[in-house]
């Protein structure tokens, strides 16, 4: 693949020129520059995007992303501490999708319900 630019990457990721742009300022990705000065996005740049959006969607704070990518530069003396970010934030979703596995059991109670009542007003009418 050629390099991309930042519209081309805005539209694979999702995400716009602004949040890229917004993203390099805060060591989330250093994209090569062209020699006029324009940013040129590699294969790895949008991996990496996409990893970043995945995170972002499962909310984890731009902090640890920010630790994570500054770890990721310094190379595999810092895996274990990347692992240990990644750890804490499946953990954080593992317990974010416990309470939503019960609040929608209870959703799922309240529709029982609701059809109960609507036969039971159904075989009122009838």
């Amino acid at each position: 693949m050629d390099s991309l630019g930042i519209g081309q990457v805005a539209a694979q990721t999702g995400l716009s020129p602004d949040t890229l742009r917004y993203y390099e300022r805060l060591g989330l990705l250093r994209p090569a520059r062209d020699p006029g000065g324009r940013r040129r996005y590699s294969e790895t740049d949008v991996v990496w995007l996409t990893f970043v959006v995945r995170l972002r969607a499962t909310g984890m704070p731009l902090a640890d992303l920010q630790t994570y990518a500054a770890l990721a530069l310094e190379g595999a003396s810092t895996l274990r501490a990347r692992r240990e970010i990644v750890e804490a934030h499946a953990a954080r979703l593992q317990a974010q999708m416990q309470l939503l596995d019960e609040a929608f059991r209870a959703v799922q109670d309240k529709l029982t319900f609701y059809d109960r009542l609507e036969r039971m007003a159904q075989r009122e009418t009838t």
